[in-house]
């Protein structure tokens, strides 16, 4: 009997005695249903950048896709992607997503190798997708593509970097104007002034290890401008603002320049706080954490904390918060005070008859006052929960200690998240952990949690 005589009828065999040939299908369908092991690592990170419950990838399309009440789905690889949070999505995270796999879609074209190429590719996607695809999203053309994938990475590294015991701080302007003029001028009662250079920087490894260039700017109230191949030809002097401590930190002054006519795409820059940090024109904040990235949508978050807000942006407190590292807790509700009874047991210091006498100073004043002052921000570093009207517009109560019973005894957490989860009750909380995180609470359940 020949060779090949012999293995055909040991397949045979196989199949007849040993798989049965509806067990061998069903594996055969499980196995081209599944994914890469990139893919699900991409969906992953598009989970934690939005703050996501879940993300997936669902085998079969069973009616027509959800895209409400806090649902997201796309049809891919011949299935589904199913993104689920208790808030609904923005039009600006949707148009993330989408960028985020229509960049894993061209990487993983070359998936189809096997073997060690084929582990090789996975580990590259699994690496890049996410600074290709942020890349891809600021970028005002595919001609700079490049260059700002290379400024991320440059802006990443000197995130790590520390010069005499204190992190590098530094900031970019990038702009469409390749020459820049010496002038000065003035936005919602901010004064810059322009001072060009000599000659073109080009913004490479060699210029950023220079001390000079990392020390003459510091990111925070001066920048440099470059175009969008990194040349860098000037630089951004702040002369002068009016702005409160909140503004100042959340990068106020950068949106206004970004929403002027000065040509200015987007700001990319380094905090003293080591983190790296994108603002886009759209009120948008891409924020890169402890080696991961996070997607901020400033308007959403305004309008799950308060949606009817009037001056004061909530958003911008509480970031300005996480920017610090100051851990906080807050609850924005539509009760009054004396409704509040069964939430808040006592407060922080109640026995020397100081809080009682500077209460009409604070209670129910013009939330803009108390951010202009910084008695805001001291209320806010102070221990106790701090408690909003529903307009976010005044301040109720401050440095509150909460009955916390009225959380679930196996919640877990520290006592922020007590407070945060028994507060909630109420209306809504926001709770910023001294590690940065923002995470907001309704009836009890988290409903948005990011950074």
């Amino acid at each position: 009997m020949s060779c090949r005589r012999i293995f055909r009828n040991a397949i045979d065999y196989i199949h007849k005695h040993v798989l049965n040939i509806k067990t061998f299908t069903n594996i055969y369908e499980v196995n081209i249903m599944q994914i890469p092991f990139s893919a699900q690592y991409t969906l992953d990170e598009i989970s934690e950048a939005l703050g996501c419950d879940e993300a997936k990838f669902k085998k079969e399309k069973t009616g027509s896709l959800q895209r409400s009440n806090g649902i997201y789905e796309l049809e891919r690889w011949n299935g589904v992607l199913h993104f689920n949070r208790k808030t609904p999505f923005s039009t600006k995270e949707t148009e993330f997503i989408k960028k985020i796999l229509a960049s894993y879609n061209s990487l993983s074209k070359q998936l189809s190798t096997r073997g060690v190429a084929h582990q090789y590719m996975q580990t590259a996607i699994t690496s890049s997708v996410l600074d290709i695809s942020i890349a891809r999203y600021i970028s005002s053309s595919p001609d700079s593509f490049l260059y700002i994938h290379k400024l991320i990475q440059h802006l990443k590294r000197l995130s790590l970097k520390q010069y005499e015991g204190s992190q590098i701080r530094t900031g970019f302007l990038i702009t469409e104007t390749k020459h820049q003029k010496q002038k000065e001028f003035d936005i919602d009662s901010v004064d810059y002034e322009i001072v060009p250079t000599d000659g073109n920087i080009k913004l490479d490894r060699k210029t950023i290890k220079d001390t000079t260039f990392l020390r003459i700017i510091d990111g925070i109230n001066s920048f440099y401008l470059c175009d969008p191949k990194l040349d860098i030809s000037a630089y951004c002097n702040i002369l002068s603002s009016e702005y409160d401590s909140f503004e100042k930190l959340s990068g106020k002054c950068i949106e206004n320049i970004l929403r002027s006519d000065t040509g200015a795409q987007f700001y990319a820059g380094v905090s003293n706080s080591a983190e790296f940090e994108i603002i886009t024109h759209d009120n948008i904040r891409i924020l890169h954490r402890k080696g991961r990235w996070y997607f901020i949508d400033c308007n959403l978050v305004n309008g799950i904390i308060a949606s009817k807000h009037r001056e004061t942006e909530p958003w911008r407190i509480f970031y300005a918060m996480s920017k610090i590292k100051k851990g906080t807790v807050a609850l924005i509700t539509d009760k009054t005070q004396n409704s509040l009874e069964k939430l808040v047991k006592r407060h922080v210091s109640d026995d020397s008859g100081v809080r009682k006498n500077i209460d009409a100073c604070i209670k129910d004043a013009d939330l803009g006052r108390l951010c202009e002052t910084g008695e805001l921000m001291r209320i806010l570093t102070t221990d106790g929960m701090s408690i909003f009207d529903k307009h976010f517009d005044s301040l109720i109560d401050y440095s509150a200690i909460v009955n916390t019973a009225l959380c679930d005894s196996d919640t877990g957490g520290g006592g922020r998240e007590s407070a945060a989860i028994a507060g909630s009750l109420f209306g809504t909380t926001v709770k910023v952990s001294e590690d940065g995180p923002i995470t907001i609470f309704k009836d009890k359940k988290i409903i948005y949690d990011v950074g």
